[in-house]
């Protein structure tokens, strides 16, 4: 072999693999470097509820589109009740401080689907676009 060639293989090939190894680990760390979902909605009513509604709305609370629904229902959730983020985990807290819901887990609520002008009457505002019904007005998280 040329002796300039070998003399430049072995830097190549380190330079090579060191380039692969990068790769490698961007690769198997991006999701890590995505950022955070975030909830760009967070719908709350404004007063606590008089009325009782009776409807059992069951199923997994997802973040869709910036909004958390459970199956097709965004949920306007009852007066003073917040979020609290840690990372990608999302929690929804009651209005003693404590932790009811959390996305991606199986939620019980009890209230009733309602339409768009009840739901901005229940908000005080207007629903913001992308977040469109059908609307579920939570009267009480269930907790087993």
């Amino acid at each position: 072999m040329n002796t300039t060639f070998r003399k430049w293989l072995r830097p190549a090939l380190v330079i090579a693999a060191a380039v692969v190894l990068l790769v490698v680990v961007l690769v198997t760390r991006s999701p890590d470097i995505l950022p955070a979902p975030s909830v760009s909605f967070f719908p709350v009513q404004k007063e606590v509820q008089s009325e009782v509604m009776q409807v059992l709305l069951q199923g997994e609370l997802v973040l869709d589109n910036g909004c958390l629904r459970v199956h097709d229902e965004l949920i306007l959730w009852p007066y003073d009740y917040s979020l609290q983020t840690e990372g990608k985990e999302i929690w929804v807290i009651d209005d003693k401080g404590q932790s009811v819901a959390h996305v991606g887990h199986h939620v019980r609520l009890g209230g009733g689907q309602v339409p768009t002008f009840f739901a901005e009457e229940k908000l005080g505002h207007p629903l913001p676009e992308g977040c469109d019904g059908p609307y579920f007005l939570a009267g009480e998280v269930v907790i087993d």
